[in-house]
């Protein structure tokens, strides 16, 4: 079976589950046709092609805490057809799933965790379909929470982790496990300590092994909050010819400040050491692991995130962020930093325009190579009933490279409808 086929029978049968499902939790569905046309959809400088890209999206979401099992669903499916066959038709996946069976409520515990994704390759490469494909971590294991006075917890777990790849990746098995001590020393002020070891096993015969220990504290009031967490970290990597041994520090810190009623303001600080297989915290701006080979990977990110919403309705959010994955065993570095730009304006009630502006900078120092990547949209929004909608946008994205062969320009124009089913 093609996977156009393959795609479309997927498709049907997720809608026919979930609709099932809706009748009985009760679940949040979301839908839509879309039609992109681009003038270069391979993003390449030369022997440019134009394609309209076709779509049909659902999106699900559902969570139901009331009972002995506790679980929720986050769902995105999206199959797209190529009109001019630039690309094979394939649906793409982002799915989340948690569960929680209460064993013992509010002491002995059971998690079970399923999470689709589709991940880049090659981030060196343009993120086109070509470029990207599906991984699936698939985790389970048990969790002890114990109150061992009115002021101090204890929490115990272990974690088996099975991270599957569609075709280019290392697949791997993960056992964990975590204990962590905590004290409450006012009812604005928690702290205390974590300990975790992990041995992950990949297909390729490389065995890494990941021991942390790290100190916390968070402080609040009504305005700011403040998450501190510091540790040391030893990382083994193994196989028949050659061991690794890698020792560094990581840093989680958060600030979050309530300027007022309409705006708020964050600063973050991450520093994360794991492997190609790890789904890292900290790359929340675009940026992606290699999994072309198996490496340590250290990944370093800072932000500063700004919202604010207006009277009439209108919201505005800024970004500021710079992060490097340095590959400790190959020594290769990439580096990004950037800026992001949100507007949105009613222009009257059903109509709104939205605008997005990204510039980011690249480095990809193992390869000598400097990207500059420019990125705006704009678009209009309109709503015909409470659950039928038109969006229109259109963008132009274009890269500037020291080595030319990496430059491109992309001008794409879209529309979508969607709609809401009321369940």
């Amino acid at each position: 079976m093609d996977k156009s086929r393959k795609g479309v029978r997927l498709l049907v049968v997720a809608i026919s589950t979930l609709t099932f499902s809706s009748i009985a939790l009760g679940v949040d569905v979301k839908t839509s046709l879309k039609t992109e046309y681009s003038d270069n959809i391979t993003k390449t400088e030369n022997h440019q092609v134009d394609d309209f890209e076709h779509s049909v999206n659902l999106f699900i979401s559902t969570e139901d805490r009331y009972g002995k099992f506790d679980n929720s669903l986050l769902a995105d499916f999206s199959y797209k057809h190529y009109q001019h066959d630039t690309f094979s038709n394939d649906l793409e996946t982002e799915l989340k799933w948690d569960g929680v069976y209460h064993i013992l409520p509010n002491f002995f515990t059971w998690d079970i965790r399923d999470e689709i994704s589709e991940v880049v390759i090659n981030t060196a490469q343009v993120n086109t379909p070509d470029n990207r494909e599906r991984r699936n971590v698939f985790s389970t294991g048990p969790r002890i929470d114990y109150k061992i006075t009115k002021l101090d917890s204890l929490n115990l777990s272990g974690l088996y982790q099975r991270t599957d790849f569609q075709t280019e990746g290392a697949d791997s098995d993960r056992l964990r496990a975590d204990s962590s001590w905590s004290h409450v020393f006012s009812d604005r002020s928690t702290g205390g300590l974590n300990y975790r070891w992990s041995k992950t096993e990949f297909s390729r015969g490389r065995n890494i092994y990941n021991a942390e220990a790290t100190v916390f504290t968070k402080l609040s009031n009504l305005q700011n909050t403040l998450d501190l967490e510091y540790g040391l970290v030893d990382v083994k990597s193994k196989d028949t010819n050659d061991q690794q041994d890698t020792d560094s520090s990581t840093w989680d810190a958060r600030y979050t400040r309530r300027i007022d009623a309409s705006s708020n303001l964050s600063l973050s600080y991450l520093r994360e050491v794991g492997d190609t297989s790890t789904s890292f915290d900290a790359l929340v701006d675009g940026s992606y692991i290699d999994i072309s080979d198996i490496d340590i990977v250290r990944v370093t990110e800072w932000g500063i995130d700004y919202t604010k919403s207006f009277s009439s309705r209108s919201r505005a959010s800024v970004r500021l962020y710079d992060d490097e994955v340095v590959y400790l065993e190959t020594g290769d570095v990439e580096e990004r930093s950037g800026i992001d730009i949100r507007l949105t304006r009613p222009i009257r009630p059903t109509l709104s325009v939205n605008f997005d502006a990204n510039y980011e900078h690249s480095t990809f120092k193992d390869l000598d190579r400097k990207d500059d990547r420019y990125d705006v949209a704009i678009g209009l929004s309109k709503s015909f009933y409470k659950n039928l909608s038109l969006a229109l946008e259109t963008g132009i994205e274009e890269q500037d490279s020291s080595q030319p062969l990496n430059d491109y320009t992309e001008w794409t124009i879209s529309a979508e409808l969607t709609y809401i089913p009321p369940l």
